[in-house]
């Protein structure tokens, strides 16, 4: 160990992982932005909320089954993508939890900002799929804790 003072902290390891944690937050913010945009645009694909007048129907068809309850950008396998993500950069830490929460949180913010407006229900359902599968995620570390 490197220590910077007298308490025996070490200050380029608390660096090296304040770093990691920063790329992980961007990582996951940058995942959701591109989630989100990519559900909303087969949304709006499959009901022809917007000008997509190229679309002829067997792609409206393919849209709505990709954001069908089992297709690849409904919401529980949307949900479930992010929720698997935010585990593997937790590195099973639960004190990761409340960070990976709020960079869940700000890039669906920041997909919504890009979108221009609401997000369409599908993806507010989403958000609402993954803040519930957080909340039982950091549950599960709690009831684990009780046990012991």
């Amino acid at each position: 160990f490197t220590k910077s003072n007298n308490q025996g902290i070490d200050r380029a390891a608390v660096d090296k992982l304040l770093k990691e944690s920063e790329t992980a937050n961007e990582s996951i913010k940058k995942l959701l932005m591109d989630v989100m945009q990519k559900q909303g645009k087969k949304y709006n694909q499959a009901w022809g909320l917007m000008d997509y007048s190229f679309i002829d129907p067997e792609m409206r068809e393919a849209a709505q089954k990709d954001i069908a309850e089992d297709g690849y950008f409904g919401v529980k396998a949307t949900s479930e993508r992010i929720l698997e993500f935010a585990k593997a950069l937790s590195g099973g830490d639960p004190s990761k939890i409340p960070g990976l929460r709020d960079a869940i949180e700000e890039g669906f913010k920041a997909a919504e900002e890009a979108w221009g407006t609401e997000l369409p229900d599908i993806s507010r359902q989403t958000m609402e799929a993954v803040r519930a599968g957080l909340d039982e995620w950091e549950k599960s570390f709690n009831t684990a804790e009780e046990a012991e």
